[in-house]
């Protein structure tokens, strides 16, 4: 196997931040600025995920994107699937009913 030349620590920050600001970017315009939050927090925690010694920074990059990408697609569904779901069995009994013997 062939391994390319290491690149400089500062070029492979320089991507990881551009590969950043490119999800973010398409995380706001899609989902608006709170989503974009979580999706940053996502992120980053994929970053302690990534495999420093990698031979292509680049595709690492890429990779803690999908990761991040992956949660928060997981989130957004989980919240939209909350919000189309009739209240629980229980949820009755938190609410008033109408009072019957009011005259």
């Amino acid at each position: 196997m062939i391994r390319e030349p290491k690149m400089p620590c500062t070029q492979v920050v320089k991507l990881g931040e551009r590969e950043l600001a490119a999800f973010i970017r398409s995380v706001t315009e899609l989902f608006g600025t709170e989503q974009a939050r979580f999706a940053t927090e996502d992120w980053l925690e994929a970053v302690t995920l990534l495999n420093c010694d990698s031979p292509q920074p680049s595709y690492s990059w890429r990779l803690v994107t999908i990761s991040a990408t992956t949660q928060f697609v997981l989130r957004v569904n989980s919240q939209r699937e909350l919000r189309h779901y009739p209240p629980g069995p229980t949820q009755h009994l938190t609410q008033r009913s109408p009072d019957t013997h009011a005259t």
